[in-house]
């Protein structure tokens, strides 16, 4: 969970194994800014992650079953590219279907 978001957490108080990463204590996770905007069923993905990132959200939540993510990512190219945001400050979740 913690990686998955982009939590702070200090590398002593990670597990890491072959997949990925289990935190030990999650009573040590620092979440900088837990906002995050959803990107489900939008009309125009690719502006409305860029206008999200430029109204200050740095979490942004996505899935393949979305069928966006190719313009999400469009808006997001964008906005760095604004010097709006840099990508090490963003925190973008994608899920998988469970097949």
């Amino acid at each position: 969970y913690a990686s998955m978001f982009g939590d702070r957490i200090g590398t002593d108080d990670v597990k890491r194994d072959g997949v990925g990463q289990v935190v030990k204590d999650f009573a040590k996770l620092e979440v900088p800014d837990p906002l995050t905007f959803g990107m489900w069923r939008l009309d125009n993905p690719e502006e409305t992650a860029y206008n999200a990132i430029k109204a200050g959200y740095r979490r942004l939540d996505s899935a393949c079953d979305y069928g966006n993510e190719v313009l999400t990512g469009k808006g997001i190219r964008r906005a760095i590219e604004e010097g709006i945001v840099k990508r090490e400050d963003l925190y973008i979740t994608t899920k998988l279907w469970n097949t």
